[in-house]
């Protein structure tokens, strides 16, 4: 020990390890003082973090080796070491991805999908209608599914009378996944039919048929299997909380949670991870009315947010959650002060696909404030233009009940309900085919 602690001495080990800390230290001040000012993304800083890591460990073998010897050059050994250490540093970079976990394969590749109207293959005319109501709830199921990016219906409706291609469609419409369905109906028995193809190839990637009895509860089954089984041929198994929570499922919902492996669950686009899974559990236990759990678990998303926002301050999906975060906490200028960042980022105008999230936030936070006017109005502009919201979403989310009795939102789901019942909608049509 004696001789350890004297070659030690020798080779100035500890002062050149006191040395490289000091250095290591300060470049990891400046690279989080740059971060606060511009949105570094997170797989550098990890990077960083890693190479100053491993730089420490190789500055401890040169050290060690040259401390006594004071040679120029690196011997054989030591290149042997330098190389398994610059192994092992790759691999954990292999491994540690800037989102934090392995995307499912497929992905990237279809994200983006579209919802052909469904065929009516039956000689009953009033079919159409229902056809009609299924693809509509068919559309809502798969929006609420975050990993997935959803044309609204308005964007397909051009190809109920005009068949084409789904290389065509993916071109047209800039998808890479298309669904297909027909509608058949025999006595008492409807048969569903459903393809999800792989727009640029063609290639099917799951298919499915339905025969059942023909009632409204067989119609919801299958909208919901035909959801789960193209989300789960898509890799987008995670987003399943927002269905669980839409059927009002809150066990099942904090089941799926409890599986989640990080601190962030995957949201839309599949390479960002923005919500903290502390954040949807809160979520289902407020809607539970357990709210003392929920607000612990807000003040714990609340504090990844906040170190998360100051690396990335120009993400609006950050901002979202956060702002919705400090709703939820009662805390109201925070809370704005994040959801109008998040529009001033992303707003409507420039960005009709994403911009309208930032005003549904809005009413989010409104909601949460107990502020049912101001969210009514902001829901009113979403419903207003084209987006990915619907009445029917707006029915079925238990996140609007606290406005349910609001003559505001009452009115809002009239207005635009009628709209859409007289469009052709999934409105009183396809109730009625469901009776009969």
């Amino acid at each position: 020990m004696q001789d350890l602690m004297q070659s030690l001495k020798e080779r100035k080990l500890v002062q050149w390890a006191l040395a490289y800390l000091a250095g290591a230290w300060l470049l990891m001040q400046v690279v989080e003082v740059l971060a606060a000012r511009w949105p570094l993304p997170l797989g550098l800083q990890r990077g960083i973090d890693l190479l100053l890591v491993v730089g420490f460990l190789l500055a401890v073998v040169l050290a060690w080796y040259h401390g006594e010897q004071g040679r120029q050059r690196v011997s054989g050994p030591e290149l042997v070491m330098i190389a398994v250490l610059c192994t092992m540093a790759a691999s954990v970079l292999a491994i540690l991805r800037a989102d934090g976990r392995p995307r499912a394969p497929g992905n990237e590749a279809v994200a983006r999908i579209a919802v052909l109207p469904f065929e009516n293959f039956s000689p009953d005319p009033r079919l159409a209608y229902f056809a009609g109501g299924l693809h509509d709830r068919v559309i809502t199921q798969l929006s609420t599914i975050s990993a997935l990016n959803v044309l609204p219906r308005s964007s397909v409706m051009q190809y109920e009378t005009r068949p084409v291609p789904s290389s065509q469609i993916a071109e047209e419409l800039g998808v890479s996944a298309v669904v297909q369905g027909s509608v058949r109906r025999e006595r008492d028995r409807l048969n569903l039919s459903v393809t999800l193809i792989e727009a640029t190839s063609d290639r099917q990637l799951w298919s499915q048929e339905f025969d059942q009895q023909y009632t409204a509860e067989a119609a919801i089954r299958a909208e919901r299997e035909i959801a789960e089984r193209v989300a789960d041929a898509l890799g987008a198994r995670n987003t399943w909380v927002q269905l669980d929570i839409l059927d009002r499922k809150y066990e099942d919902a904090l089941h799926r949670i409890a599986d989640e492996p990080d601190a962030f669950a995957p949201g839309f686009p599949t390479s960002e991870q923005m919500t903290p899974v502390a954040q949807l559990a809160a979520d289902v236990y407020r809607l539970m009315g357990e709210a003392a759990r929920a607000r612990a678990l807000y003040d714990s998303a609340r504090v990844v947010l906040e170190r998360r926002v100051l690396a990335a301050p120009g993400s609006p999906a950050l901002h979202r959650n956060l702002g919705s975060v400090y709703a939820t906490l009662g805390q109201r200028g925070k809370a704005l002060y994040h959801g109008r960042l998040a529009l001033a980022l992303v707003p409507p105008e420039g960005n009709h696909l994403y911009g309208p999230d930032n005003l549904v936030n809005l009413a989010v936070i409104h909601a949460h404030l107990g502020e049912a006017n101001e969210a009514a109005s902001y829901l009113e502009r979403v419903l207003s233009a084209p987006s990915l919201l619907t009445v029917r979403l707006l029915e079925l989310d238990p996140t609007w009940d606290p406005l349910r009795s609001s003559p505001a939102f009452v009115e809002l789901l009239e207005k635009h309900g009628s709209a859409s019942a007289s469009s052709g909608s999934a409105g009183s049509g396809s109730r009625g085919s469901e009776g009969s």
